[in-house]
């Protein structure tokens, strides 16, 4: 009797085989959900971040603006006090009864009168120095959101400067909280400086 010997597979190899493609199928399928979930998560707080940010930069314009107005009006009320020789203040009535040059007195006014005004800006903090060239140095923040804000510093520029303002410093800091007081200022990233043109 004839033996042929034939070489065939059994019911376990297939099985075997089709266990390691489902498996290799189902991790790579995880391996994407997670990846997807990742880049979702990073393109949601990009999002968040890039709305802080513009919705920060449209609040800062707002300020500027408000302190645009403040300071042209500081204009106007300084002409009108040297015109009329009179003003509500005792600051601004004892310079114009004063012994200095008309050019003088008119800086000294508008420098008051825009220390009011822009003290009266929600949010604007005039500080109490000068800097050298007399001018009133000015800053405020708003919230950029995720721990950020946008800080503006600016100076007053004197009556007869044909730009009101300067800004002499805009820049991206984080907010100061107990865990990030120790923070270098290496953080910080330097806006686009600008400057107005007076009306």
């Amino acid at each position: 009797m004839n033996s042929k010997s034939s070489f065939h597979f059994g019911v376990g190899w297939p099985s075997i085989l089709m266990i390691f493609v489902v498996l290799c199928l189902t991790t790579f399928g995880v391996l994407s959900y997670v990846t997807a979930n990742a880049d979702c998560k990073i393109s949601i707080k990009n999002s968040q971040t890039v709305q802080g940010y513009y919705r920060a930069n449209r609040q800062v314009q707002e300020k500027l603006r408000q302190a645009d107005g403040a300071l042209l009006a500081a204009r106007t009320n300084t002409r009108q006090a040297l015109k009329s020789g009179a003003a509500g203040s005792s600051e601004i009535q004892a310079v114009l009864k004063g012994n200095l040059p008309k050019s003088k007195k008119c800086e000294e006014c508008y420098r008051l009168f825009s220390r009011r005004l822009l003290s009266q800006c929600s949010g604007i903090e005039v500080e109490a120095g000068q800097t050298e060239g007399g001018a009133l140095c000015c800053s405020y923040a708003a919230a950029a959101g995720r721990d950020r804000k946008i800080l503006v510093e600016f100076s007053v520029n004197p009556y007869a400067s044909a730009e009101r303002y300067k800004i002499t410093e805009e820049k991206l800091v984080p907010t100061q909280s107990s865990s990030e007081e120790n923070r270098s200022s290496e953080s910080t990233m330097q806006l686009w400086q600008g400057s107005s043109k007076a009306g």
